[in-house]
């Protein structure tokens, strides 16, 4: 099942013309988490309903931009679904035109699949920056990550938005990041966020935010080679996707039951977290190639975060003959969004397109 919705934006010409603004206009579009819960008159913690709320406990918000907030969402991030991506992308659509730039606050659990569906869902239409950000404890508690988390992010927006920057970034625990590259890293530390493949993209400082040059990937609209061709028409993201981890105390049998390959298949496509680079066992093989010979597209990813996807082993090149694809450096959340999001968009399941869009380079995902 997929989920739909229109983009129609400005153009690059138009955004550029109001990179002169001194001072900039940011929509705070709000979907939950403890980062933006304030106490009510009961003491209970509550989403803020508007910015004076916010200012409380984080006054310097507004010294160098205007900001208005938007709610969408009011979910444990536990509980997102990708109809809930939808709504965040569509929510960012509704306003584009009126904003400089999105800050979107996000419980920490899945923020780094919701931001690349945002990534995915905006596609080389992309013009004004959009961050992110959570926080492990709420904003009116003692040491607190949630005020400097939201004066970094809004001072990484203001700092993208100057140097024209058109990218979907993650700011937490001082670092900056590419949504596409980001996992969750600690459910406790204050540095929740990693990229484990490229690192954090920038750094807050005394100086302020302080971006790497070299790890910024800009994707050009209509760009014929790097951008998201004519995707993002539609924004849809399929919602039977599963994922599998293979290991040595499971087998074919228990496999072929949980998949139940005699009847019809209810998923639209399998990820199959393997062992080393890439490398499924042989008992996993006869399935693999019954699920492509069904037309299930099957994915294979490392087994754990920060791992690449290689065919070194003889198991890896079979599944790959069969069919199968490789992950290669894409993080779990990224990749499991971006096939999410392909599938709607391949015609008549045609598994070499998918493929070929799959390991392909729109946004910075992969190397």
């Amino acid at each position: 099942m997929a989920t739909t919705g229109k983009l129609n934006l400005q153009t690059w010409g138009d955004w550029l013309k109001r990179t002169d603004s001194k001072r900039y206009r940011f929509a705070l579009l709000m979907t939950g988490g403890t980062i933006v819960s304030v106490p009510n008159a009961h003491g209970a913690l509550e989403p803020a309903k508007d910015p004076q709320e916010l200012l409380r406990f984080a006054p310097h918000l507004l010294e160098k931009a205007d900001l208005d907030i938007i709610p969408i969402i009011n979910k444990d991030s536990s509980n997102m679904t990708v109809f809930d991506w939808r709504e965040i992308v569509l929510g960012i659509i509704k306003h584009y035109n009126d904003y400089d730039g999105f800050l979107i606050t996000h419980g920490t659990d899945t923020i780094a699949y919701s931001a690349s569906a945002v990534r995915f869902g905006l596609g080389d239409g992309l013009y004004n920056p959009v961050v992110f950000t959570g926080s492990q404890l709420p904003i009116n508690i003692d040491r607190t990550d949630a005020i400097y988390n939201l004066e970094d992010a809004m001072a990484t927006l203001i700092y993208a938005r100057e140097n024209q920057l058109k990218e979907v970034f993650i700011v937490a625990g001082r670092e900056v990041h590419r949504a596409v590259r980001a996992v969750k890293l600690s459910e406790n530390a204050f540095r929740f966020i990693d990229s484990p493949a490229i690192g954090p993209v920038g750094i807050s400082t005394a100086m302020g935010i302080e971006f790497r040059p070299s790890t910024i990937f800009n994707v050009e609209p209509g760009s014929s080679d790097e951008s998201l061709p004519l995707l993002t028409k539609e924004i849809t993201f399929d919602n039977r996707v599963l994922t599998l981890r293979l290991q040595p105390n499971a087998g074919v049998e228990m496999l072929e039951k949980l998949l139940e390959l005699q009847t019809n298949f209810p998923f639209s496509a399998v990820v199959m977290v393997s062992l080393g680079t890439g490398n499924p066992p042989q008992w996993s093989l006869p399935v693999i190639e019954s699920l492509i010979k069904q037309n299930v597209p099957v994915v294979i990813a490392p087994p754990e975060t920060g791992m690449s996807t290689k065919i070194i082993y003889e198991s890896a090149r079979l599944a790959s003959e069969y069919g199968a694809i490789q992950t290669g450096d894409m993080v779990p959340p990224a990749a499991t969004v971006k096939l999410s999001f392909l599938l709607p968009k391949i015609k008549d399941g045609d598994m070499k397109e998918l493929k070929k869009l799959f390991v392909k380079n729109f946004c910075g995902e992969v190397s």
